[in-house]
């Protein structure tokens, strides 16, 4: 149940994600930075790719985990570091995922 709704914002949203490397990030003035990067082998440091292929999925077709970093302000507050992520390409219509 949700006990509170607040307005809506209506701001300028900067994007950028490079699908190949996972490196990305979405900015809203005063409001959130999130920033995405592959995530990095333990022992050799270096990126390491891992993808998910849902073939019936209703939410995406395919995704690359990536390790991101939330830092939101405002009415809801939002704060971690290196945690899950997936990036994926949508293809949405009224029905769901375009396979």
């Amino acid at each position: 149940m949700i006990d509170t709704v607040h307005e809506p914002l209506f701001k300028a949203i900067d994007f950028n994600v490079n699908m190949k490397t996972c490196d990305g990030h979405v900015h809203v003035k005063g409001l959130l930075d999130v920033k995405t990067e592959a995530i990095h082998n333990p022992i050799t440091g270096n990126a390491h790719h891992a993808k998910l292929s849902l073939r019936e999925s209703f939410e995406f077709s395919e995704a690359e985990f990536a390790s991101g970093t939330i830092s939101s302000h405002g009415a809801v507050v939002v704060s971690t570091q290196g945690r899950h992520a997936h990036l994926a390409q949508l293809h949405l219509n009224g029905h769901g995922v375009v396979h």
